[in-house]
């Protein structure tokens, strides 16, 4: 796992090296590590969470190039996307519990 766009894309396209990423809910850390996953760098947000001044932040972000901004963006929506995804599913899995109960329920009256 990097903070480095650069050697984010060389894992992702060489086998000798494995990409893998830290797993973030919500802009924080669950500190689970997702093999397989190219993450989004979170460093802006937790210095933002840590409360850096907003002066430095700000110049942190505008020194990015604008390829880091893209795919950083990019990565961001699909992880809010996986997210979502994640809660629909569990959801779904609650209900249909819910269901099997109210059939079982059903079949005993």
């Amino acid at each position: 796992t990097t903070h480095y766009l650069e050697l984010k894309q060389l894992a992702s396209t060489d086998d000798r090296f494995a990409v893998a990423g830290m797993q973030f809910k919500n802009g924080k850390p669950t500190y689970k590590l997702l093999p397989g996953v190219i993450g989004e760098s979170f460093a802006l947000a937790v210095a933002e969470r840590l409360k850096l001044p907003p002066a430095v932040i700000e110049r942190a972000y505008a020194l990015l190039d604008t390829e880091t901004r893209q795919m950083g963006e990019l990565i961001r929506d699909l992880e809010d996307q996986k997210l979502l995804v994640e809660e629909k599913a569990d959801e779904l899995r609650k209900r249909e519990y819910e269901m099997r109960e109210l059939k079982a329920d059903m079949k005993k009256q």
